[in-house]
């Protein structure tokens, strides 16, 4: 949304907190957010979590519509959030945008309560940008047609990641400067599968005596992977947690480790790779989503999802290659802002 304003739109956001997760910091921080509490209720009525987003936040769009009226409306995830902006911008009379990031299209339409309203807010939405190839495919499986659906990637901020010193990195993290690092970053919950790294690890420590792996972030098996490390003297003093990092600090651990490890039982194009990349950080991936279009990249590889053998073996074979400089590759979080903005038929006159 910041890079959409820096291309001279004019943005509000309203973005639903689950009421589990509601607590003091959803506040907005200007005039242009709101932040709405959605009501559902967990693990039932699965098909109406639409008609609850839409119950739970109708009145903020109606006032934020009052007193802005936008060319579009663009959402983030197909259901509920993208089935509530396409009723919203069907009422308004404009395009209604989607982004498809990864398990909206490929595990919840498992569900058969759900797959009927994710196809008919596919089939309906003006566009939808799907984050990689695979989840492109897979829209159109489910739907939506082929000529409304493009392969869309977010980006990063490129005056925020970029490559520098290991070294230098280190220091301003206060790390030890020597020794291999293994680097994980996300929400630490199910789908992650960051037990998997852990488990790679153990194995790596004979041939690696100076690994140590990383995770930054929080999330609900945190406490879950603090007592696997525990029971596992191979892993004492070699696992930190970095906890949840700003946006000064993060380039820094990209820049501090020597490979990136995303063990993820399901991705679209996570964007933690693209800042990684950017930052000239190579990866071992499971074999999901589309993380396999950001190949080749040094010796990054993608493995079985789920083979912590092939896991294993892949992250050992990038250790082996050594420190050698990979050549980042960018990706420019305004060339994402300027592909919404084509998609979605907003010329610099309607922005």
């Amino acid at each position: 949304m910041e890079s959409l304003r820096r291309l001279g739109c004019d943005v509000r956001v309203v973005a639903p907190v689950p009421w589990p997760k509601r607590s003091g910091q959803h506040r907005p921080l200007t005039p242009l957010e709101a932040y709405p509490t959605y009501w559902y209720l967990p693990g039932i009525f699965r098909g109406q979590y639409h008609t609850m987003m839409q119950w739970s936040i109708g009145g903020t769009l109606a006032r934020v519509s009052c007193e802005f009226r936008p060319d579009a409306v663009l959402a983030f995830w197909t259901d509920p959030d993208g089935t509530v902006a396409l009723k919203h911008a069907r009422e308004l009379g404009v395009p209604a945008g989607i982004i498809a990031g990864g398990s909206d299209l490929m595990l919840l339409p498992a569900d058969r309560a759900r797959r009927g309203i994710i196809a008919a807010t596919l089939q309906a939405a003006d566009h939808l940008f799907a984050v990689g190839s695979v989840l492109q495919q897979k829209a159109v499986e489910l739907g939506a047609r082929p000529e409304r659906v493009s392969n869309f990637l977010c980006g990063v901020d490129l005056e925020r990641f970029g490559p520098g010193s290991r070294t230098a990195a280190r220091e301003r993290l206060g790390v030890a400067t020597d020794g291999r690092m293994l680097l994980w970053v996300g929400s630490m919950g199910q789908v992650k599968a960051t037990e998997r790294l852990l488990h790679a690890a153990t194995r790596l420590v004979r041939e690696f005596p100076d690994l140590s792996v990383t995770l930054v972030g929080s999330g609900p098996r945190v406490g879950a992977l603090r007592q696997e490390i525990a029971a596992n003297p191979a892993l004492q003093g070699r696992v930190r947690f970095a906890g949840s990092a700003g946006p000064d600090t993060l380039p820094d651990w990209y820049r501090a480790a020597d490979l990136f490890v995303l063990p993820s039982r399901s991705e679209g194009v996570p964007n933690v790779l693209l800042e990684a990349m950017t930052c000239g950080l190579p990866f071992v991936a499971s074999d999901v989503g589309s993380i396999k279009d950001l190949l080749p990249f040094g010796p990054s590889r993608v493995v079985p999802e789920g083979d912590i053998a092939a896991l294993t073996e892949a992250i050992g074979a990038a250790l082996r290659a050594g420190n050698a400089t990979v050549a980042p590759h960018s990706f420019d979080r305004l060339d994402g802002a300027r592909h919404l903005l084509d998609h979605l038929g907003l010329s610099t006159g309607t922005r």
